[in-house]
C-alpha cells in the first residue's frame, strides 16, 4: 500500500491494539520483535465492539488486502475480503470517525467504514470509462 496507512491512525479509529496473525518472535540476538517491527509487512486485524456490534477490520498491507465484517449480535452483517487496496486512511470530523478505503484502479471508487457513532459502510463508486 502506498501510502502505507498510519497504524497510531487505526489504533485510535479502533480504540486499541490490533491481534497480530503471527505472535512475537525473536531476532538472532534473542531481542524480541512484535507486528510494530514487522508494519506494513505484517498482518493484523482490529475489533471494536459497539453494544451488540462488532466490526472487524484485517489489514495486509503488503499484499495490499483489507477484510472488513460487522456483526450483530453474533450474525454476520457485512463480510468484504478486499483487493488491489491502494491505502487506507482515517478522517475526523465532527465527531465521527470514517476510514477510506482507496483502490488502485480509480473505477472502484473508495469504501467508508464509519466507525463513530455506530457502524456504517458505504461506497462512493468511481466513474466508468
Amino acid at each position: 500500500m502506498s501510502p502505507v496507512p498510519i497504524v497510531d491512525d487505526l489504533i485510535w479509529a479502533f480504540e486499541g491494539e490490533p491481534t497480530p496473525r503471527h505472535p512475537a518472535r525473536f531476532a538472532r540476538d534473542g531481542t524480541p520483535v512484535t507486528w510494530r517491527d514487522d508494519w506494513p509487512y505484517t498482518a493484523v486485524t482490529f475489533l471494536l465492539q459497539r453494544g451488540s456490534d462488532e466490526a472487524s477490520f484485517y489489514i495486509e498491507p503488503g499484499y495490499e488486502i483489507v477484510r472488513i465484517r460487522i456483526q450483530r449480535d453474533a450474525t454476520e452483517l457485512v463480510d468484504l475480503d478486499l483487493g488491489g487496496v491502494r491505502t487506507v486512511s482515517v478522517e475526523r470530523i465532527h465527531h465521527r470517525e470514517l476510514l477510506h478505503v482507496e483502490f488502485r484502479d480509480p473505477n472502484i471508487g473508495t469504501l467508508f467504514l464509519r466507525t463513530r457513532p455506530d457502524f456504517s459502510v458505504g461506497w462512493s463508486v468511481g466513474r466508468l470509462q
